[in-house]
């Protein structure tokens, strides 16, 4: 069984760099690779391997109208396991699939349903999405301990969970970091959604200017916000400081830029564990992010990161203030972060521990 390959079907985002980073980990493993998505793959997984869903009436209405294709799909693929990323999407539909062994990945706002800035009754639905794809699955995959508590108050048996975020390809952040003079880099990874609140980065920059005014800030992303933040920005009069460098698909060359930057900053209201997260650890940048539990599990404050407030500016602008005005400070977080990043977040050893589960589910 430990040499056997497996037929592992994924129901997941196609278009999603963090699942393909999943899929591709066991497709180089020897392992026969099957995804059915709602979305076209954007980036460089095998198209031959997706069996793209396509309805056409929009995201939501066509992941239920989408089920019986999703049903019929799966009797023909014949998987040894079928893996869906996300529980109120993708996660409810495998549910419905009735195939077992079946697991389920929660990455974040898929179990923190209440914390979504949308209606009451959307919320309602979303949860009923999320618990029915609870207790359906074989095994059930968290991203961190704040979601596992969470699924367990879905009434998920702990059991059945195994807690870890996927992490970082260490080899690739072998990098020295340069040195940038008088010049500091702050620099955000987050996408430009509502849930990632960067208005609150916006405001503080002029703050931050004010003090350190040789400050650069780079906002690598995109989203429906895009317009808006570029905007503010303009009104601000902090275009000569901010850079927006849009989506960035090249891992390698994401990790030049994180390198690059002393602060790493996210604002966001609420998270499963950051993956951006790790690779600013990883990279080499102190962090200053929100203080909400997804983040309290990897910074302790004042020690290899700060913790600002998730809607005071002046707040969040203090924080970076303080953190590039202390090379001390930001010296001994990148080695204690670093250490971190090895012992919990290491992607290869992580992934290892997936690929045995499916192994046990199988046996």
């Amino acid at each position: 069984m430990n040499n056997k390959i497996l037929h592992i079907c994924y129901l997941g985002d196609a278009g999603s760099s963090h699942f393909e980073r999943w899929v591709r980990y066991f497709k180089e493993r020897g392992h026969k690779i099957s995804i059915i998505s709602f979305n076209k793959p954007k980036n460089s997984l095998e198209k031959e391997d997706v069996y793209q869903i396509k309805i056409g009436f929009g995201r939501k209405i066509d992941y239920i109208l989408g089920i019986p294709k999703v049903r019929r799909l799966i009797k023909k693929l014949k998987p040894d396991i079928l893996h869906a990323h996300y529980l109120t999407s993708y996660g409810f539909i495998g549910s419905l699939s009735g195939f077992h062994p079946f697991v389920a990945s929660v990455w974040g706002s898929d179990a923190l349903v209440k914390n979504l800035p949308i209606n009451f009754l959307n919320k309602l639905i979303l949860k009923k999405f999320a618990t029915q794809a609870v207790k359906k699955a074989d095994l059930l995959h968290s991203a961190a301990f704040h979601l596992t508590d969470e699924l367990i108050r879905m009434g998920a048996d702990p059991k059945k969970i195994i807690t870890f975020q996927y992490g970082v390809l260490l080899d690739k952040f072998k990098r020295e970091k340069p040195k940038n003079g008088n010049q500091k880099i702050v620099i955000s990874t987050r996408y430009f959604k509502d849930i990632y609140n960067l208005k609150l980065l916006i405001k503080a920059i002029p703050l931050v200017i004010k003090k350190l005014p040789k400050t650069k800030f780079i906002l690598i992303g995109d989203g429906p916000q895009s317009y808006e933040l570029k905007e503010m920005s303009r009104k601000l009069n902090i275009d000569f400081s901010t850079e927006f460098l849009g989506e960035i698909l090249d891992e390698n060359k994401l990790i030049d830029y994180l390198t690059l930057a002393d602060v790493y900053v996210s604002t966001s209201l609420t998270d499963g564990t950051s993956l951006s997260l790790l690779e600013a650890m990883a990279a080499g940048c102190f962090p200053v992010v929100t203080d909400i539990a997804a983040n309290r599990e990897w910074i302790l404050n004042g020690e290899n990161g700060l913790l600002c407030s998730t809607h005071d500016s002046e707040d969040l602008a203090n924080k970076i203030i303080r953190a590039l005005e202390n090379p001390n400070l930001r010296e001994k977080a990148q080695a204690k972060n670093l250490e971190i990043i090895r012992e919990r977040a290491d992607f290869l050893k992580n992934m290892q521990i997936i690929e045995n589960k499916y192994k046990e589910l199988l046996r």
